[in-house]
Protein backbone atom coordinates (compact mmCIF):
# COMPACT_ATOMS: atom_id res chain seq x y z
CA UNK A 1 0.00 0.00 0.00
CA UNK A 2 1.32 3.42 -0.92
CA UNK A 3 0.52 6.57 1.01
CA UNK A 4 1.81 9.84 -0.35
CA UNK A 5 4.18 7.88 -2.60
CA UNK A 6 5.72 5.99 0.33
CA UNK A 7 5.07 2.34 1.10
CA UNK A 8 3.90 1.08 4.46
CA UNK A 9 7.31 -0.47 5.11
CA UNK A 10 9.10 2.83 4.52
CA UNK A 11 6.64 4.69 6.73
CA UNK A 12 7.03 2.10 9.48
CA UNK A 13 10.79 2.49 9.24
CA UNK A 14 10.51 6.28 9.63
CA UNK A 15 8.33 5.93 12.72
CA UNK A 16 10.63 3.26 14.18
CA UNK A 17 13.54 5.65 13.80
CA UNK A 18 11.44 8.36 15.46
CA UNK A 19 10.62 6.03 18.34
CA UNK A 20 14.22 4.92 18.81
CA UNK A 21 15.65 8.43 18.63
CA UNK A 22 12.99 10.33 20.58
CA UNK A 23 14.83 10.06 23.89
CA UNK A 24 18.49 9.77 22.97
CA UNK A 25 18.66 12.14 20.01
CA UNK A 26 15.87 14.69 19.78
CA UNK A 27 17.51 16.19 16.69
CA UNK A 28 17.31 12.79 14.97
CA UNK A 29 13.61 12.67 15.77
CA UNK A 30 13.12 16.12 14.32
CA UNK A 31 14.74 15.19 11.02
CA UNK A 32 12.77 11.97 10.67
CA UNK A 33 9.54 13.56 11.84
CA UNK A 34 9.98 16.24 9.19
CA UNK A 35 10.10 13.50 6.55
CA UNK A 36 7.03 11.84 8.06
CA UNK A 37 5.28 15.23 8.06
CA UNK A 38 5.83 15.65 4.34
CA UNK A 39 4.63 12.12 3.66
CA UNK A 40 1.60 12.26 5.90
CA UNK A 41 0.54 15.88 5.57
CA UNK A 42 0.73 16.25 9.36
CA UNK A 43 1.26 19.98 9.90
CA UNK A 44 2.69 19.69 13.44
CA UNK A 45 6.34 20.67 13.78
CA UNK A 46 8.81 17.85 14.45
CA UNK A 47 9.07 18.92 18.10
CA UNK A 48 5.26 18.94 18.42
CA UNK A 49 5.14 15.47 16.84
CA UNK A 50 7.71 14.19 19.32
CA UNK A 51 5.80 15.66 22.25
CA UNK A 52 2.51 14.17 21.02
CA UNK A 53 4.11 10.76 20.53
CA UNK A 54 5.58 10.78 24.05
CA UNK A 55 2.32 12.10 25.57
CA UNK A 56 0.32 9.32 23.93
CA UNK A 57 2.75 6.71 25.23
CA UNK A 58 2.43 8.21 28.72
CA UNK A 59 -1.38 8.22 28.41
CA UNK A 60 -1.32 4.53 27.51
CA UNK A 61 0.87 3.79 30.52
CA UNK A 62 -1.62 5.69 32.71
CA UNK A 63 -4.60 3.76 31.27
CA UNK A 64 -6.39 1.68 33.94
CA UNK A 65 -5.89 -1.54 31.93
CA UNK A 66 -2.19 -1.04 31.18
CA UNK A 67 -0.66 -3.00 34.05
CA UNK A 68 -3.06 -5.94 34.18
CA UNK A 69 -3.77 -6.40 30.49
CA UNK A 70 -0.49 -5.32 28.93
CA UNK A 71 2.49 -5.00 31.26
CA UNK A 72 1.83 -8.15 33.30
CA UNK A 73 0.35 -10.20 30.45
CA UNK A 74 2.67 -12.80 28.92
CA UNK A 75 0.34 -13.71 26.02
CA UNK A 76 1.46 -11.65 23.00
CA UNK A 77 -1.90 -11.97 21.21
CA UNK A 78 -3.91 -10.70 24.18
CA UNK A 79 -1.33 -7.99 24.84
CA UNK A 80 -1.71 -6.80 21.25
CA UNK A 81 -5.49 -6.70 21.57
CA UNK A 82 -5.24 -4.82 24.86
CA UNK A 83 -2.81 -2.29 23.37
CA UNK A 84 -5.07 -1.76 20.36
CA UNK A 85 -8.03 -1.02 22.66
CA UNK A 86 -6.01 1.24 24.96
CA UNK A 87 -4.59 3.18 22.01
CA UNK A 88 -8.08 3.60 20.57
CA UNK A 89 -9.33 4.83 23.98
CA UNK A 90 -6.45 7.30 24.33
CA UNK A 91 -6.87 8.62 20.79
CA UNK A 92 -10.62 9.06 21.29
CA UNK A 93 -10.07 10.94 24.56
CA UNK A 94 -7.45 13.20 22.98
CA UNK A 95 -9.21 13.77 19.65
CA UNK A 96 -10.40 17.28 20.52
CA UNK A 97 -6.87 18.37 21.43
CA UNK A 98 -5.18 16.41 18.64
CA UNK A 99 -7.78 16.60 15.86
CA UNK A 100 -5.36 16.43 12.95
CA UNK A 101 -3.51 13.47 14.47
CA UNK A 102 -6.80 11.74 15.27
CA UNK A 103 -8.02 12.19 11.69
CA UNK A 104 -4.83 10.61 10.35
CA UNK A 105 -5.09 7.79 12.88
CA UNK A 106 -8.77 7.14 12.11
CA UNK A 107 -8.70 7.50 8.32
CA UNK A 108 -5.27 6.34 7.16
CA UNK A 109 -4.66 2.62 7.74
CA UNK A 110 -0.96 2.88 6.88
CA UNK A 111 -0.44 5.72 9.36
CA UNK A 112 -2.41 3.86 12.04
CA UNK A 113 -0.39 0.68 11.50
CA UNK A 114 2.97 2.49 11.64
CA UNK A 115 1.93 4.64 14.62
CA UNK A 116 0.58 1.63 16.56
CA UNK A 117 3.57 -0.55 15.77
CA UNK A 118 6.03 2.04 16.99
CA UNK A 119 4.12 2.78 20.17
CA UNK A 120 4.19 -0.96 20.86
CA UNK A 121 7.93 -1.07 20.14
CA UNK A 122 8.63 1.72 22.64
CA UNK A 123 6.42 0.14 25.30
CA UNK A 124 8.05 -3.27 24.78
CA UNK A 125 11.54 -1.77 24.91
CA UNK A 126 10.70 -0.29 28.31
CA UNK A 127 9.30 -3.64 29.51
CA UNK A 128 12.45 -5.43 28.36
CA UNK A 129 14.60 -3.00 30.34
CA UNK A 130 12.80 -3.37 33.66
CA UNK A 131 14.46 -5.40 36.44
CA UNK A 132 13.47 -9.07 36.78
CA UNK A 133 11.23 -9.95 39.68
Amino acid sequence: MLVGGVGLGQMGHMFRQIAVNHVAEPWGFAQLAARAQRVQGWSATPEEQRIKFVNIINSIRAHPDYTAKYEDNADPYNRGLALEKMLQDVMLKRRKDELELYKLFASDPAFKAAWSQNIEQVLNKNLDNRPSA
